[in-house]
């Protein structure tokens, strides 16, 4: 389990440690160790730093014991291996007794903690390093308008959908609650196994209901039900007017018709469009979309450092200071605002860099630091000045002197 508390860890078995051998070159998820010395107390913790990071202990075959994350790097190995005699607690595993070797790799925001922790866990713990983090899945809506059958369908990989792929949503329920208002926005098939029987396939309920044309047996041209999807896309991607203009159309044949059902209905539809373009502006609609810069501090009170996040590829630059912005933030904003081409990354670490990010968009307001989407990044003079303002210290306020 990973924790800002140092009592968060995760502790490998006898039987699971063969698996985490010295093969794993550690300098490259690590940058600091301590080696066991012979001395009365074998290991010196107060040659760590007391500001945050991710630490693991490793045993004399290089076997992983420990894997956690701490917001005080020396508190929180000092507790693990020299812990307090108290007869009240239940007895802990002697760490001290079987570890070689301490690693730990420093970190200065919560965000940056999260980040690395979540690569090495990856790495040392293939497969199961998902349980470990302290951030779950993000849900997206995503439609592939070349398969056989598209749809639109709630899941938790930002790629799937190559036409269109709106999220982050934070839950599921969510997530499945906009798939459907688009379903019935623009009376889609919700029975995924009747379309699959096109053109054999039996009408449902919906299509007497009036909310869906029955490209299942043949009503409508499949073709036809394709271009519809198409136009579901084209409203997710931002094409409003469309719909919009024939719910109106719809609405007053109704009215005219004197058919003030089928007009609320239209007008219900109307609002729920208009609700729908409004959520749709505050989240992404394409992978390609999910491009940030993020800013966190970097050290005390006036470094930060800038991370580039490019769909599921992080990169971060050198800490600078706040008096050294005008010249840095150029730089930072060129790497940001350049799309640049993903290098090959597995699909699920990118996924899940994905996820993580929501992780913190999601939270935002409650979360230090700036997290600005690409679309909104300010010239660089402009992100100079909102990075010195939201990270310069705050002048002390008291009593007025006399």
């Amino acid at each position: 389990m990973f924790s800002g508390d140092p009592q968060g860890s995760t502790l490998v078995d006898e039987g699971t440690r063969g698996a985490h051998r010295a093969s794993m070159n550690f300098e490259q998820l690590f940058s600091q160790n301590l080696i066991r010395s012979a001395k009365k107390k074998p290991f010196d913790t107060q040659e760590l730093p007391s500001h945050g990071g991710v630490y693991a202990f490793f045993d004399e075959r290089g076997a992983i014991l420990q894997l956690s994350s701490a917001e005080n790097l020396r508190r929180a190995v000092t507790f693990r291996l020299y812990p307090s005699d108290d007869p009240t607690k239940r007895p802990r595993t002697d760490l001290l007794a079987i570890t070689c070797q301490v690693w730990w790799q420093p970190t200065r925001s919560q965000f940056e903690t999260f980040l690395k922790f979540h690569e090495i866990a990856y790495h040392l713990y293939p497969g199961r390093h998902r349980k470990m983090c302290a951030f779950g899945p993000s849900w997206f809506a995503g439609i592939t308008l070349n398969d056989q059958f598209p749809r639109w369908l709630a899941g938790n990989d930002p790629f799937a959908g190559e036409s269109a792929c709106v999220g982050p949503f934070a839950t599921r329920r969510k997530c499945e609650e906009f798939v459907k208002q688009i379903e019935d926005l623009f009376s889609l098939c919700r029975y995924h196994n009747i379309l699959e029987q096109t053109p054999r396939g039996e009408a449902c309920a919906y299509f007497e209901m009036d909310r869906c044309p029955a490209p299942c047996d043949g009503t409508i041209p499949f073709d036809q039900y394709r271009e519809t999807l198409a136009g579901s896309v084209d409203f997710v991607l931002g094409a409003k007017e469309p719909l919009r203009l024939r719910l109106r159309r719809q609405m007053k044949e109704a009215s005219d018709d004197l058919d003030f059902e089928r007009a609320n209905r239209a007008k219900q539809d109307l609002d729920t469009a208009d609700a729908l373009a409004t959520m749709l502006a505050r989240v992404h609609r394409r992978v390609g979309d999910f491009r940030y810069l993020i800013i966190q501090r970097a050290g005390g009170r006036t470094k930060v450092k800038a991370f580039v996040v490019n769909q599921g590829d992080i990169q971060h630059t050198e800490p600078a200071k706040l008096k050294e912005l005008t010249d840095v933030a150029p730089q930072w904003l060129a790497r940001a605002v350049q799309a640049a081409r993903l290098a090959k990354v597995d699909s699920t670490f990118a996924a899940e860099r994905i996820w993580l990010v929501s992780h913190f968009l999601q939270k935002r307001d409650r979360t230090p630091g700036l997290y600005i989407h690409h679309s909104e990044l300010p010239d660089a003079l402009g992100l100079a000045d909102l990075i010195r303002r939201t990270f310069s210290p705050k002048p002390k306020t008291g009593p007025p002197s006399v």
